[in-house]
């Protein structure tokens, strides 16, 4: 099967993040949306704490 892929360049200017622990799953997680990239968003899950804090941390020092 042929796949293609595109390396693109264009700058996300607004994303907003959601987290913390789902009681239902009961793991923890992080959701990025991008609202004007459409209503599609990334959801990363987590079955320890300590690496959902770590991926967190980095996740809000490259956000400011």
């Amino acid at each position: 099967m042929t796949r293609n892929f595109i390396i693109g360049q264009k700058p996300i200017l607004h994303y907003q993040v959601y987290y913390g622990y789902d009681i239902d799953v009961k793991k923890w997680f992080i959701e990025i949306q991008i609202p004007s990239q459409g209503s599609g968003f990334i959801t990363q899950w987590y079955d320890s704490e300590k690496l959902y804090k770590k991926s967190l941390q980095k996740l809000i020092i490259k956000g400011q």
